[in-house]
């Protein structure tokens, strides 16, 4: 973590990393706060230490689910947009990051950047920090936090990519920089409609999110992405389900109907939003 920007935060002064590099400790002259690096590379900046997020178990659904390539569409999109809009050296912020798949992706991509991964998830984090060690992406730095109260300072970031998680528009203003880029993926209105046809009699489609941001972002532009999957086993198919808001929202009885599926095909429709800090 040589190349952190984390703040306390307990008192948001600067965290740097200890001379044995096993910890970050703030600045604080007297009684300086200190965070713990995890074997797996990645530290714990959650005040409340509360836990919540993902389970070990979901974080293994979701990584069989994104591993199996049935999302790279989704990934391939966000590399897309990130490219035509990234600057030759800086920060970008993957806010809700869950187990690294798409943080992972864009550092691949562009090198040239720094990318911090954030999540309340500590199962998640953990499996992120894992995969960017195994892959020897040193540019990639994790850390359990909530995305309500980063632990980044003032217009520290350049951008910050948002997938299928909340968007706190107060704290992401905070941290980005004038100027700088939020890409918000949410579900399209046909989204999983596939999916929602075996489980739930009456169907609908899905409405626009309610939490976009206004007052100090622009909407530079709007990206719509459409493309169908054939699920080739009733384990993909449970993997799909067990990540979605669906997953705690049905019946005990509705979900049965996955019992006997071996195949099925949905609709995946996702929209981009970027916007622009002003």
């Amino acid at each position: 973590m040589k190349n952190n920007c984390f703040i306390c935060p307990v008192c948001k002064s600067p965290l740097r990393l200890s001379e044995n590099g096993a910890s970050l400790i703030c600045e604080k002259e007297i009684k300086p706060h200190c965070f713990d690096i995890a074997s797996e590379g990645y530290v714990n900046l959650d005040r409340d230490h509360a836990g919540g997020g993902d389970s070990k178990e979901c974080v293994r659904y979701r990584t069989s689910f994104l591993d199996s390539g049935y999302y790279d569409p989704i990934a391939d999109k966000m590399c897309e947009i990130l490219k035509s809009i990234a600057p030759e050296k800086g920060i970008l912020l993957d806010a809700g990051c869950g187990e690294g798949f798409y943080t992972t992706s864009f550092a691949r991509e562009l090198p040239q950047l720094s990318f911090y991964g954030i999540d309340i998830s500590k199962h998640a984090v953990r499996h992120g920090a894992k995969r960017a060690k195994k892959e020897a992406l040193s540019g990639c730095i994790y850390a359990v936090s909530s995305i309500f109260e980063l632990p980044f300072g003032a217009e520290s970031i350049d951008i910050i990519t948002s997938l299928f998680a909340p968007c706190p528009e107060t704290e992401f203003s905070r941290v980005l920089k004038p100027g700088g880029y939020l890409i918000i993926a949410a579900a399209g209105e046909k989204h999983l409609l596939g999916l929602k046809k075996v489980l739930y009699d009456e169907i609908y489609l899905n409405e626009e999110r309610a939490d976009m941001p206004s007052d100090n972002f622009e909407l530079v532009k709007k990206e719509n992405l459409f493309f169908k999957i054939n699920l080739r086993s009733n384990e993909d198919i449970r993997n799909l389900f067990s990540m979605t808001p669906y997953y705690y929202r049905t019946s005990q009885k509705d979900k049965e109907k996955l019992n006997s599926l071996s195949s099925l095909e949905s609709e995946i429709e996702i929209d981009f939003f970027i916007y622009r800090k002003v």
